[in-house]
């Protein structure tokens, strides 16, 4: 006799069940309807890369296409590190470009100079360096000069904002040609640093445009003349006949506007110099902030001991310190500030008075 059959149990629905399928049906669908306004889209290309933008972005569908198309019409471009010098033999006379594309400058990319007015929608760059030699056969100099200023121009705008000016000039011939055709496109209150390599700099600038040039600058915030022996010297004047030093003296005791501190990059070569600063401090009646970083050059650290003055008129102090540097030197700092200050926003300007990453650094050298 065969066994009775088995009865099927029968499973009723869970409505439970029904109920999370239905809530993850609805969700699946609100996700496919959710709509991200473009202004949130372009908000978000500005941190990404231009290649993945064009390359991966616009290629989802005609509205990223789109919107990657406008995200480029507005945004805004930096140059970046660019050289002009001397094309090689091969590639014909006249200027070219070199463009950096790696910060330790293993990689570049020749470019000719354009021809073209600059993009609105370039706002600044991180270098540019101007490299001429006018020993070259006089007839490709030439060209190579004309390529220069023509860039220079159609650039200019773009020195308008604070600027870095590094000066290695060195040859009478290319300093006239320096101040008669590059200086006018500049803007001197736009000049907020300025670095003076070779050890005539500042007096063929005070010669040729003005005696005055550093006060004539009322942007200018940092000085570097630590290449060459110069230190401020007293008293400070910056009139027709007085020295380099004195000039330099009189910019660092005229105070900023922001109440920042001046900074001033030199050398000290002798203790009376110092000597000098420590005695206009003492004497002062009116009070001023600068920073002084200077590299010792003939003289030792035993010879330069820290040190702390203070002057009650004026409610200063003025410190002598040594500091430690990477780059093996022997450089103390020199500050003059208030007796009573906010330590960490002057030692935040004590760190920024030692580092030297500098956007929109306009290098003139000609040699």
């Amino acid at each position: 006799m065969e066994p009775p059959a088995k009865k099927k149990k029968f499973i009723r629905p869970s409505a439970i069940g029904t109920r999370k399928s239905a809530r993850i049906g609805n969700k699946n669908k609100s996700m496919k309807e959710i709509f991200i306004c473009g202004d949130v889209w372009l908000n978000i290309f500005s941190c990404l890369e231009p290649a993945e933008l064009g390359l991966k972005i616009a290629l989802l569908s005609g509205r990223f296409d789109a919107l990657v198309d406008t995200h480029f019409k507005g945004r805004k471009w930096a140059l970046g590190d660019l050289k002009l010098q001397q094309r090689s033999k091969e590639n014909g006379i006249g200027m070219e470009i070199i463009k950096k594309l790696d910060d330790d400058h293993a990689n570049s990319k020749h470019l000719p100079i354009p021809q073209q007015p600059l993009s609105a929608n370039i706002n600044g760059f991180k270098c540019i360096e101007i490299n001429w030699f006018p020993s070259l056969k006089p007839a490709e100099a030439l060209i190579g000069w004309h390529n220069i200023i023509a860039f220079l121009h159609r650039v200019r705008r773009l020195f308008e904002p604070d600027i870095t000016l590094e000066l290695d000039i060195y040859e009478n011939k290319c300093w006239e040609m320096m101040t008669n055709e590059i200086w006018p496109l500049i803007t001197a209150n736009s000049i907020s640093k300025m670095v003076l390599f070779s050890n005539k700099c500042l007096g063929e600038l005070r010669t040729r445009i003005s005696p005055t040039i550093l006060r004539d600058c009322t942007n200018l915030r940092w000085v570097m003349a630590g290449l060459y022996n110069l230190f401020p010297g007293f008293p400070a004047d910056d009139a027709d006949g007085a020295s380099d030093g004195q000039a330099l003296a009189q910019w660092l005791h005229i105070p900023r506007g922001d109440g920042r501190p001046k900074v001033c990059d030199c050398r000290l070569s002798n203790v009376a110099g110092l000597e000098a600063l420590k005695a206009a401090f003492l004497n002062a009646t009116t009070s001023v902030g600068f920073l002084i970083v200077a590299e010792l050059w003939g003289v030792s650290v035993v010879d330069v001991e820290p040190f702390e003055l203070q002057n009650r008129r004026t409610r200063e102090r003025l410190t002598l310190r040594h500091v430690n540097n990477c780059w093996l030197l022997d450089i103390c700092m020199i500050q003059r500030s208030p007796i009573v200050r906010d330590e960490q926003q002057w030692t935040e300007w004590e760190r920024e008075a030692l580092e030297e990453d500098w956007n929109n650094v306009l290098k003139i050298n000609l040699f």
